[in-house]
Formats: structure tokens, sequence, C-alpha cells
């Protein structure tokens, strides 16, 4: 249950590191650029598995079904598309469905599905890397830039998905990091 509420509100859980509180991340449009740590060749041994989405098989139609309140709770649904991204895909309509039972309203199932085809109609970028204790606080859903020129990465914001702190002698943390879909919707990309 606790997952689904997640999925809903677009958050992770976490362990912080420093008072071992579990606690919740909202994945919001609501950092800055400037304070976000980076992630360059000086803190980082290597930048691993990096694969660029491609616009091939990519989502342009997403439908969210909820119960319906104002309906007796009967099933509704909200519809979301990307009408560019069909035409880029020579018209054909690639649907995903998703269910949110704690969804009762058409506004929020309307909102919910226009974030949801946000992140999934268009090419996401992902990597892990390893990078040195400077990020020892770091947590699930915190933001960070990528800056590897070897890449051609002049600044490219992650989502951080996993932390693994690793072996306190081996000085080492690994971050699993998904290209932040509220950065490429502001367009800045």
């Amino acid at each position: 249950h606790i997952m689904e509420i997640l999925r809903q509100i677009d958050g992770v859980l976490y362990e912080d590191p420093i008072d071992e509180l579990i606690k919740i991340k909202l994945i919001r449009d609501d950092w800055n650029p400037q304070d976000v740590m980076e992630i360059t060749v000086d803190n980082c041994e290597g930048v691993y598995d990096f694969a660029a989405g491609g616009w091939s098989g990519i989502v342009n139609k997403l439908r969210v079904g909820f119960a319906d309140r104002i309906h007796d709770y009967a099933d509704g649904s909200a519809t979301a598309q990307n009408q560019a991204n069909a035409v880029g895909q020579d018209g054909q309509v690639r649907e995903m469905s998703v269910s949110h039972p704690g969804v009762c309203t058409q506004a929020l199932a309307n909102t919910i599905a226009a974030r949801e085809l946000n992140f999934y109609s268009r090419p996401i970028t992902r990597c892990r890397v390893v990078v040195d204790r400077s990020f020892l606080r770091t947590v699930q859903g915190d933001v960070v830039a990528l800056i590897w020129p070897e890449y051609g990465i002049a600044s490219l914001y992650f989502r951080v998905a996993s932390v693994d702190r690793g072996e306190l002698a081996a000085g080492k943390i690994t971050l699993l990091l998904i290209q932040d879909a509220g950065y490429v919707y502001r367009g800045v990309l």
C-alpha cells in the first residue's frame, strides 16, 4: 500500500543517513540548478551503463483509471496525449494504462495523467556513477548535475534513484541516476 501511495504522490521513501529516520521526499520541480551537487571527473571514479533512450516505441498516450466519486465510485478514466510524439512515430498510438485507486476526482486524474505522460513520453537517460564520500548525505530523490566532457555533457540533471554507500574503507558511493523529468519539462535541455 505504501508503494501505491508513493507512486500516486510521486514520492520516494528513504532512510536519512544522518538521523536514520525513514522519510518521504516528494519529486517536485522545486529545486534550483545552482544549488545541486555536481558530479565531475574530480569527484567521480566513472560513469557506467550510460544509456540515452530513443524515440522509438515511446508512449504517446496515457490513460489513468480511477474510482470516480461523483459517479458513486464507478470506474472513470483520464487521458493525456502527446500528439507531436505520435506524429514522430508515423501516427502510431502507443498507449499505456495505469491505475490509481486513491484518485477519486476527474481533475486529479487529469493532473496525474499529464504528469505521468510527461515522464513516459520522452526518452530518458540513465546511468550509474561511482562518486567520492562528498556525496555521503545524498538520498533517493535528490537532484544532481552530471558534467562529463567524455560524453559531451556540460550539465545534465538527474534524480538519484538509489544510493549504495558501500564500505567506509573503500571511500566510494554508487548512485543510480535517472534524468529528471521536471527539468526536461521546463524545456531547459
